[in-house]
């Protein structure tokens, strides 16, 4: 057994008053850790891996197995939020110091994360990250099917991008999917427990359906994989992307051949930089050498060509993603649409690259309330598509973990949603009826044509010269677009974010007379 961490030195005295007395938490995390007003506004990515992990049912057993695997140099940090009973003080952090070789401390606010540290959520609490730094919240009364699980997984994605590493442990429900789809969109890493070594499967066995997962393992053979994943130089380079080098052209080009000949698609045209990123992430995964010998890899292995297509592909999106582009849509852009438009007529909405469907379902609710509210017979046609095909099958099911109710008011909840089962909504009837889903590739298949007083959403366009197609159907069509995601994220920049920007009076007025002008833009 492992022994426990004891190394004690003060705390300053600034800083006891408001320190837990709890003789598990070692003084020399809390004294490195806590920052005070003066922390910087400019803090990047940590400089090693911050590991994720959660749990429900049964997690105990899962968490003492792992920790006493791991060694006490792994160069990491390792987060725990277990779904912990709201109204008793947990005892995990003791429980653990016994088994690990790592120091084990309860999360305070304000403190920041260390290396070669292990960290546990107070019970009663949310916990997320903020440049590294530890910011606890009190859960929602009654929590229903919130809990800190997700919230937190998608803050690590979010601060520590490519450097987050996800393990969801034995559990019951879907916890933990909404927040590993988040962590695979920016980059990192998914770790799952093998079902059959769960004491409840559920969670592992949820976030396995997603196909992201990277590595499904018994707890106690995950840090073997963990140190050789942090080590690969994916991981231990300080920036987030590393740029696109000139002399990695001929090795590229030869993967991106290879990806043509042997699958439907075509990704010559996407960002370099991002098409090396996900290259990368690949070659720490599978621990090749080099480019070059990845390249030789994927010429003999087909499942790692399909593996690396799947990242490319990686599409993750959520309900109500942008909620101040939202906002924009439904208080300002919907009614005005719906004051010049037609009665007899479907107004029509188009969603490309759609991902799993959230955005086109979050468009669909908006419309349907606006209609109900105006008075009006539903009559609206959305159509949907994505270049993947397990994506669009994802989205026709229109099954999602109950954990999205973090993310939808309880009201819609309550309207557009049935329980499925214990763990998942299904879409109601007129919400799936109301959406059209199919497949197309908008690089290389012909645009929706006669699409009138349609909005054009975008959601995640990797390809520098997709937006002139739009733009070129939008004209003909007599519509306009509306991007709703984050400009730090993607070429694409919100269209009425940028009309803000330049400071034009009134940007649904402008949008609305200028329609073409706004998609030149």
């Amino acid at each position: 057994m492992a022994k426990r961490h004891s190394k004690k030195i003060s705390v300053r005295p600034s800083e006891k008053a408001n320190q837990p007395e709890d003789p598990s938490v070692d003084s020399k995390m809390v004294e490195d850790s806590l920052l005070g007003s003066n922390a910087t506004e400019n803090a990047t990515e940590s400089s090693f891996p911050i590991v994720g992990i959660v749990a429900s049912a049964g997690g105990l057993d899962s968490f003492k197995s792992f920790f006493r695997a791991i060694k006490q140099n792994c160069g990491m940090a390792f987060v725990l939020v277990p779904h912990l009973d709201s109204k008793r003080k947990s005892s995990l952090v003791e429980l653990l110091s016994r088994e690990s070789c790592l120091p084990v401390v309860e999360a305070i606010d304000g403190m920041r994360v260390e290396v070669n540290s292990v960290y546990v959520i107070p019970h009663n609490h949310t916990l997320t990250l903020s440049q590294g730094v530890m910011r606890l919240g009190s859960l929602p009364d009654p929590i229903g099917a919130q809990t800190a699980i997700d919230s937190f997984l998608r803050s690590l994605a979010e601060d520590q991008q490519s450097k987050a590493i996800g393990i969801i442990f034995s559990g019951t429900g879907s916890h933990g999917t909404l927040g590993i789809r988040e962590i695979k969109r920016c980059g990192g890493m998914a770790m799952v427990q093998a079902p059959e070594s769960a004491e409840f499967d559920q969670m592992p066995r949820n976030a396995i359906e997603t196909g992201l997962i990277d590595f499904i393992l018994p707890p106690a053979s995950m840090p073997e994989v963990l140190l050789n994943y942090a080590r690969q130089p994916y991981i231990r380079s300080i920036h987030a992307a590393l740029p696109f080098q000139e002399e990695t052209a001929d090795e590229l080009k030869t993967i991106l051949d290879l990806i043509r000949l042997k699958t439907k698609y075509d990704f010559r045209c996407y960002r370099p930089n991002m098409v090396m990123r996900r290259i990368e992430r690949r070659i720490g995964l599978v621990q090749a050498d080099d480019l070059k010998n990845y390249t030789q890899i994927l010429q003999t292995n087909h499942h790692e060509l399909e593996s690396l297509c799947n990242d490319f592909l990686i599409g993750v999106t959520s309900f109500f993603r942008e909620p101040e582009a939202f906002e924009f849509l439904e208080k300002e852009l919907i009614p005005k649409l719906l004051l010049s438009h037609k009665e007899d007529s479907p107004l029509r909405v188009w969603v490309p690259c759609c991902s799993t469907g959230e955005e086109a379902y979050s468009i669909a609710m908006l419309l349907i309330e606006a209609f109900q509210a105006a008075g009006r017979v539903l009559n609206i046609q959305i159509f949907a598509s994505d270049i993947s095909q397990r994506s669009i099958s994802f989205a026709r099911k229109g099954i999602y973990p109950v954990s999205i109710a973090s993310d939808i008011d309880p009201t819609r909840i309550k309207r557009f949603f049935t329980p499925h089962d214990d763990s998942h909504f299904q879409v109601s009837k007129t919400l799936r009826d109301s959406v059209v889903f199919s497949t197309q590739n908008v690089v290389n298949d012909a645009p929706f044509s006669r699409r009138r007083e349609a909005i054009f959403c975008w959601a995640q366009p990797k390809r520098s010269d997709a937006p002139n197609r739009f733009s070129s159907q939008c004209r003909r069509s007599g519509g306009f677009t509306v991007e709703l995601e984050r400009p730090i994220r993607f070429q694409l920049v919100c269209l009425w974010k940028r009309i803000r920007k330049r400071r034009w009076c009134d940007p649904l007025r402008y949008i609305l007379l200028n329609k073409e002008k706004c998609i030149r833009s």
